[in-house]
């Protein structure tokens, strides 16, 4: 069983992710794209607008973030670059594209719930750190059936500096802390680099700004499923 060695007699504060770890989210945004590349394929094949959109997100990503507002001006730059005399009708259509996303119900993925009902009878600390736009991420985490007492932070990013940032002010000690999610850059290898413990649980599917390869390390559980975490803590 992976992880069978994991030792987690030293943990007292567990971090979940939140986007496609507790609930749907890149389904949303795939969704987003589809409809976006429709949208131009008189203009440019649909391989050539993957590409492309992928290099102008990734050209914004520093100065704009996460989120549906970042996608959203990335489509817009993406058409204008592309093709300069767009129609107005058109520049709207993406706009409208792109908010529907600030509008997608929070659909909570299976034994979420089970998870932490699980976990408040264990003596754990539990937080979720999640990235974006700090009103869309928080009203995914509103419309949730969670305990909204949970500690919940929206980071601009998951980078090492930004979680020892949150470590130092939350007197988090990374040698005591468990960090749960899907991401393998965000969620796995910081939390790991700073000698936390990681747990990732992969979703079918994944952005590919995140998708990186999983280190074989000692204090890392790969698992199927979150409710598989009950097996460990």
């Amino acid at each position: 069983m992976p992880g069978s060695t994991f030792d987690a007699s030293q943990i007292q504060c567990i971090g979940f992710d939140a986007d496609d770890t507790l609930w749907q989210n890149e389904v949303f945004y795939l969704q987003t794209e589809r409809d976006f590349k429709d949208l131009l394929l008189d203009i440019m094949d649909e391989e050539m607008l993957s590409r492309l959109l992928f290099k102008t997100e990734s050209d914004n990503m520093e100065l704009l973030g996460y989120g549906a507002k970042a996608m959203t001006i990335s489509m817009v730059q993406m058409a204008i670059s592309i093709c300069p005399d767009i129609a107005p009708y058109k520049i709207m259509q993406i706009i409208d594209i792109g908010k529907r996303l600030l509008k997608v119900p929070t659909q909570m993925l299976p034994g979420v719930v089970e998870v932490f009902e699980y976990l408040k009878t264990r003596p754990y600390r539990i937080v979720i750190i999640t990235k974006g736009e700090l009103n869309e991420q928080t009203r995914k985490f509103l419309n949730s059936p969670l305990d909204q007492s949970i500690d919940y932070f929206v980071l601009p990013d998951k980078k090492l500096q930004t979680y020892q940032t949150l470590f130092r002010r939350e007197r988090i000690d990374p040698a005591s802390f468990l960090m749960v999610g899907n991401s393998p850059k965000s969620d796995v290898l910081p939390p790991l680099e700073l000698g936390a413990f990681a747990a990732h649980i992969p979703f079918h599917t994944t952005w590919a700004h995140e998708d990186v390869p999983l280190p074989d390390h000692p204090k890392l559980l790969k698992l199927q499923s979150i409710t598989q975490l009950m097996d460990y803590v």
